[in-house]
């Protein structure tokens, strides 16, 4: 494979499902531990990480996907570079592995995972196996929760 027809994802889980970003939309992976709870936040907020001074808001995504359940907290934060340039963090029950694939190898799926909206997933493809998904995360949240969590630093 030519490198401009790789791109490297970072495969993740919540619940039984395999999804991914781009490995260049990734900015750090932590541990949940490091996060702080706060009280009287937005239902949205599941808390907050200092990650070298920087305050970034985090977010469980299991919320994008009704039919996986709820109760279970994540174990990983992904810290993410969102649309607009804000940094948010994305709790995920496990990061899985980096892996390169080929951009021919994507397809459009038919419906999303967990019973997720459809328009935040951008392709499905196959890795270890496994189907995995795509998220597009610019589509993650509406408007006005993105300017809430922007505003958190």
């Amino acid at each position: 494979m030519k490198a401009s027809a790789t791109l490297n994802l970072v495969v993740f889980r919540i619940g039984p499902h395999n999804l991914c970003v781009p490995i260049s939309a990734v900015q750090e992976v932590l541990d949940s531990g490091r996060m702080v709870q706060l009280p009287r936040c937005p239902e949205l907020l599941s808390g907050i990480v200092n990650l070298r001074g920087h305050v970034i808001a985090v977010v469980n995504l299991r919320r994008n996907f009704p039919d996986v359940p709820q109760a279970v907290a994540g174990t990983h934060i992904i810290i993410i570079n969102a649309a607009g340039g804000a940094n948010i963090g994305l709790m995920v029950d496990l990061v899985r592995m980096v892996a390169p694939v080929a951009k021919s190898d994507f397809t459009q799926p038919e419906t999303a995972p967990g019973g997720a909206n459809r328009a935040i997933i951008l392709a499905s493809i196959v890795i270890a196996g496994e189907p995995a998904y795509l998220l597009d995360t610019g589509r993650i949240f509406s408007k006005e929760e993105f300017d809430l969590l922007k505003a958190v630093d």
